[in-house]
């Protein structure tokens, strides 16, 4: 057995992640038959390989990372928080004390290609972010001053922060993507994909092709 066999066997057996059977606010912002379809545990058409596991583990290792620093210097409010209400369940990066501002803070670690190339906000991680700023204000009343979007090119960590507030009327996007969703699971068909990428990478692609 080599190394890759042995890491590829380990994030197999991880269990980090306590299913809510709630939907994932790390969804947010996506193809609405799809997120019913995970909120219900069906078993996907299309499974994540062990290639995007390593993907998705490098993302959890950078943003250790980033945490740890700010825990070092004294910035870090909250991290990796649980926030959860009576219908969706997802974590918190970290909220930051910048000069006395509150900020909320994703981490999405992307390659150097998509970093220094990509000219527009992606407006699903925008929905995921302020939709933890109305979690967290609504449950704890805490005041948050900023929401952003850190991302972070892994072949050369340079970082880029995104003001999601620069996304005109986010607050409505967000409220409204979340009473569609709700509204399309009691059986409105609302299941057009919000982005031209998301069917390649869905976990359903064959399942929702097949029309079952």
């Amino acid at each position: 057995m080599n190394i890759e066999q042995i890491i590829n066997e380990y994030l197999n057996r991880e269990t980090n992640h306590i299913d809510s059977g709630k939907h994932k606010v790390s969804l947010a912002g996506r193809c609405y038959r799809m997120r019913v379809w995970d909120k219900q545990k069906l078993a996907p058409s299309n499974p994540v390989d062990d290639r995007m596991k390593r993907v998705f583990e490098v993302g959890n290792i950078f943003h250790n990372w980033l945490q740890d620093i700010l825990e070092n210097r004294g910035l870090l409010l909250l991290r990796e928080f649980d926030v959860e209400d009576n219908y969706r369940a997802g974590r918190i990066d970290a909220v930051v004390n910048n000069e006395g501002k509150k900020i909320l803070y994703d981490f999405k670690t992307v390659h150097s290609r998509k970093f220094h190339y990509q000219d527009k906000v992606d407006i699903h991680y925008c929905i995921q972010a302020w939709t933890y700023k109305q979690m967290l204000e609504n449950q704890f009343d805490i005041h948050i001053d900023a929401v952003r979007i850190l991302y972070i090119s892994k072949d050369d960590l340079c970082m880029r922060e995104i003001d999601v507030k620069t996304v005109e009327d986010i607050d409505e996007i967000t409220t409204k993507d979340w009473e569609e969703l709700l509204r399309y699971e009691k059986g409105e068909p609302l299941n057009i994909p919000k982005q031209s990428w998301e069917c390649k990478y869905c976990v359903y692609q064959d399942k929702c092709k097949g029309g079952e």
